[in-house]
């Protein structure tokens, strides 16, 4: 009984504990994706015509800085999360960031085409996680050797039957071992 219960419990600790860590590479694709607006807030401050070459130069140091940061988050992010998972949440959060930073930095308008839209990438984000998780614990439950594509074949091989002439039509005969 005890070790039912201990193991029940190493059961729920992984599976919290796999939920935390994917939870942490979603804030390493948010905190990329952010980095990501704010290069292009730089790179948007840095093509104003009003600006001195220093600020000019320092915007454009910036915009590389930031994108580099980005990247770096988002490689980090490959860690715990798959690579379609972190793709879609940083793109996600990079596109609604830009979109806020737009608005309260330039002021600049969005239409409701432009939120719809980059609500369906976010809960599109979303949607491809859950069915990642959905399919990492399928992958995870013992599967039946008859559900195994090509187990005959290999338990065939394995007890020395010649395996290329009974797939032929030819007579299943075993194979002399030396």
């Amino acid at each position: 009984m005890a070790l039912a219960a201990h193991s029940s419990f190493c059961i729920v600790m992984s599976e919290w504990s796999e939920f935390l860590l994917s939870l942490y590479g979603f804030a390493l694709c948010s905190l990329g994706g952010l980095s990501g607006a704010i290069a292009a807030v730089f790179g948007k401050i840095a093509g104003l015509d009003h600006l001195d070459q220093t600020a000019t130069v320092l915007c454009y140091v910036l915009l590389v800085v930031c994108n580099a940061l980005m990247m770096v988050l988002y490689t980090r992010a490959l860690r715990y999360n798959s690579s379609l998972a972190s793709t879609a949440a940083t793109t996600a959060v990079n596109i609604t960031a830009t979109g806020l930073l737009g608005k309260l930095v330039f002021g600049e308008m969005t239409s409701l085409q432009w939120w719809v839209g980059a609500s369906s990438i976010f809960v599109g984000s979303i949607l491809i996680g859950r069915a990642q998780r959905k399919q990492a614990q399928l992958s995870e439950e013992p599967a039946d050797a008859a559900d195994v594509p090509g187990a005959e074949h290999r338990a065939q091989q394995e007890q020395g039957v010649d395996v290329g002439s009974a797939a032929k039509g030819g007579t299943q005969r075993r194979r002399r071992r030396a």
